[in-house]
């Protein structure tokens, strides 16, 4: 049985172990860039505060096992004013004697404070969902808490074995609402002014969304690199633009009646930086953003909109190339409609157009969003469904 920590009582004195979402993007100097799933984290954290648990964090950061939540563990501290320790190295050759030491540091904590562990992937056995990692780390507490929705698709050590030796476990704060703000959209049936923005590159990832939101929204607006493989499909020429080569069979997508391919895109070429239909996109184009004129003849859809889902930007953001999304996000970022948004570079641009008060739900999750409301499932719910102990 699923519980939320929000109901949880008589935590005073027990030893939690939470598994946080603190995977973020960073510079080249590595330095954190968005603060974003960090701050998501602070009303189940300041929760079990105020109960006066003693709280292990437990995550990862990065592709590179070698990488430590060190600046994490910094942003906590100093930004955030959290009585936090932080343990470093934790996993790196992990074994009987840094068990017992780590043991021995969580019990030293006062209640209230806090213990940061490593880069859990510093371990292979991570990825693997290694059980025998997942009993000793059992033993250094009495509770466990997921709070990272954002990986809980992945069938690792922390997320699906590991909760499996707990009896007593929860779904956090930041968990919880992501959980009720997607089965609104489950929920949803056409006829409602709903409109569904489906933007960013992988189009093998984004094609269950289509599945499963075609039949619930009123349109389909198709932005993104995703869009590329669509042009190909029609016959357009999209010169040297990205596209998923394994997936060029979209026949069954092209007549949608609620699909929109928007028809005036952004190119990057010799010349530059250049608008052009797209069917005269020339070879030595790169498709790199959708003009915000190609909305112009659905910009009523736009403004009377009263669900808005927009997963993924619709250009590429991070290169510059945001005329799209910004337009998009403009128009769709009011109080007149529900809206959530996800994935991709989506909430740095609502942030960075002071538009997060309009917008309902940021989700933290990228690909576990796509997976739950496709599927309805996730590999880290899937294991609180039953115990090893």
């Amino acid at each position: 049985m699923i519980k939320y920590l929000s109901k949880a009582k008589d935590l005073k004195n027990k030893k939690v172990l939470v598994r946080v979402g603190v995977n973020v993007p960073t510079n080249k100097k590595g330095n954190i860039e968005n603060t974003f799933r960090l701050d998501t984290l602070i009303p189940t954290i300041e929760f079990l505060i105020k109960q006066e648990a003693k709280i292990i964090l437990l995550g990862h950061i990065g592709r590179n096992p070698k990488e430590s939540l060190k600046k994490v563990f910094k942003y906590f501290k100093k930004k955030k004013k959290l009585p936090i320790f932080f343990n470093t190295n934790t996993f790196v050759d992990f074994n009987e004697n840094k068990q017992e030491e780590l043991k021995q540091k969580i019990s030293d904590l006062k209640s209230g404070e806090i213990l940061l562990l490593d880069n859990i992937r510093a371990t292979e056995k991570e990825k693997e969902n290694d059980e025998n990692l997942a009993k000793s780390l059992a033993t250094i507490a009495d509770v466990y808490v997921n709070e990272a929705f954002s990986v809980s698709h992945r069938t690792h050590m922390s997320l699906v074995a590991l909760p499996k030796e707990f009896e007593e476990k929860y779904l956090g704060f930041q968990f919880e609402k992501e959980l009720k703000a997607l089965e609104k959209i489950q929920k949803l049936e056409k006829g409602e002014e709903s409109i569904f923005i489906l933007g960013g590159a992988k189009i093998a990832t984004k094609l269950p969304l289509i599945d499963e939101l075609a039949s619930k929204f009123d349109k389909v607006i198709i932005g993104g690199a995703v869009a590329n493989n669509f042009y190909k499909a029609l016959g357009y020429e999209i010169g040297q633009s990205v596209i998923d080569k394994d997936f060029t069979d979209l026949s069954k997508y092209l007549f949608l009646d609620n699909l929109f391919i928007p028809n005036i895109v952004i190119v990057k070429n010799k010349k530059g930086r250049v608008e052009k239909e797209i069917s005269d996109v020339d070879e030595g184009d790169i498709i790199l953003d959708i003009s915000p004129s190609s909305f112009l003849e659905i910009e009523s859809d736009l403004k009377e909109a009263k669900t808005v889902f927009f997963n993924g930007p619709i250009g590429f953001y991070e290169g510059g190339y945001t005329d799209g999304t910004k337009f998009l996000l403009e128009i769709l970022a009011n109080e007149n409609n529900f809206f959530i948004a996800g994935g991709g570079n989506t909430a740095s641009a609502i942030f960075e157009l002071g538009l997060e008060k309009n917008v309902d739900f940021i989700s933290t999750g990228g690909g576990a969003l796509i997976k739950y409301i496709s599927t309805g499932k996730l590999a880290a719910l899937e294991a609180f469904k039953w115990n090893n102990v």
